[in-house]
């Protein structure tokens, strides 16, 4: 174990002896940290008309140039209600009510940019939901993606999501729509719950982590269904453009304190097949 992994394992039972007003200021000051290499990359390259999925309480930050509105699947007063212990502040109010995996109330090539800081995560088909994300964007359109970083979150001890497990779930999809997969995809669907309970701090029975599974499936619990390193999102986008025909480019990326920042930019007609980044080169390269 490293020095760093020894401090963090002493330092997880003191927060649970500090006062709440301590632990909420700890958790502004991580938002803080994360916030000015969004709005630095945002400031980059945000312009136009857009959307951003997810804000909830934390917003980003847009350039002048660029026009937002929220999408998010449940109003204010269903997040209060539903996630109460989880808010940090007073969530913004969606202009759109919206399925992020489908963006149905969109139509094709009508926005500018798509902002969705940590919602990949919790989509049960996100091959699904990058499809339909690219399908909204104009050419030259770009997605503003962060998802949090496996290695440096409750996710470490985790096997990260692999991209045949990705393929499956949006090929067979997570539902069981598929009557001949029905009960593979939701055993697949229960295991994502179960994994998710596992990870999560406190000490249980293999029972209970089994009974806490069901109670969050029957009430629909928005959970970390899946978990990446960056170099597994450098392989899905891979996939996307060369297997999905989603003519996507990554432009930049950062790797800051617990979270992995992507933007991809929505190939344009003269280069319909998507064709690789300089950066993504790079990185391949390394890894």
């Amino acid at each position: 174990m490293s020095a760093f992994g020894f401090v963090r394992m002493l330092a997880r039972p003191l927060l649970l002896l500090l006062p709440s007003a301590w632990v909420e200021g700890l958790k502004r000051d991580l938002a803080a940290r994360i916030e000015p290499n969004r709005e630095i990359l945002a400031a980059r390259y945000l312009r136009g008309e857009g959307i951003e999925i997810g804000a909830r309480c934390h917003p980003l930050r847009v350039p002048p140039g660029a026009r937002v509105r929220y999408v998010d699947n449940l109003t204010p007063e269903e997040m209060k209600r539903d996630y109460a212990a989880a808010l940090e502040g007073t969530p913004v109010q969606p202009d759109v009510i919206d399925d992020a995996q489908r963006l149905a109330k969109f139509e094709d090539g009508s926005l500018d940019f798509i902002i969705a800081n940590h919602v990949l995560e919790h989509l049960e088909d996100p091959i699904g939901a990058l499809k339909h994300f690219f399908r909204v964007l104009r050419p030259e359109g770009i997605l503003f993606l962060s998802i949090p970083d496996k290695e440096r979150t409750f996710d470490r001890e985790r096997a990260a999501t692999t991209l045949e497990h990705l393929v499956r779930d949006h090929l067979e999809g997570p539902e069981g729509s598929r009557r001949e997969h029905y009960e593979e995809s939701e055993g697949s669907r229960r295991e994502h719950y179960e994994e998710s309970v596992r990870f999560t701090p406190g000490r249980r029975t293999e029972a209970q982590i089994r009974g806490v599974a069901e109670r969050w499936m029957s009430e629909g619990r928005s959970i970390h269904f899946h978990c990446w390193r960056q170099w597994d999102m450098f392989a899905l986008f891979a996939h996307l453009r060369n297997e999905e025909n989603v003519p996507c480019v990554v432009e930049a990326f950062q790797r800051h304190h617990r979270e992995c920042l992507f933007v991809l930019r929505k190939a344009g007609p003269e280069k319909s097949s998507g064709g690789i980044s300089e950066l993504e080169e790079t990185f391949c390269k390394k890894g």
